[in-house]
């Protein structure tokens, strides 16, 4: 959503989680294979919550935790190069 809102747009109330994912590869240019495991991560959770619950291994688990890293490090950077306002100001005391 930091990436959306940076880039001037703004998450409607119907289905932000997805669009927020979708969005990746439009706004920090994260590789579509990165949106589609995020995009599975997210409907999996859905029916976790609703239908099956503990299906999720702990190696999914733990692949899913290095991608959110990567992921996170990907935005701050990208933040940092395009638009480095916010950032600076975050920073300050």
């Amino acid at each position: 959503m930091l990436a959306l809102a940076a880039s001037g747009y703004r998450v409607g109330r119907e289905r932000p989680h997805e669009r927020t994912i979708l969005s990746l590869n439009m706004t920090v240019a994260v590789p579509s294979k990165t949106v589609d495991l995020l995009d599975t991560v997210r409907r999996k959770r859905n029916q976790s919550n609703y239908e099956r619950v503990g299906r999720t291994s702990d190696a999914e688990a733990s692949e899913l935790y290095q991608v959110v890293v990567a992921l996170r490090i990907d935005v701050a950077g990208w933040l940092a190069r395009y638009h480095p306002a916010p950032v600076a100001e975050r920073r300050a005391p």
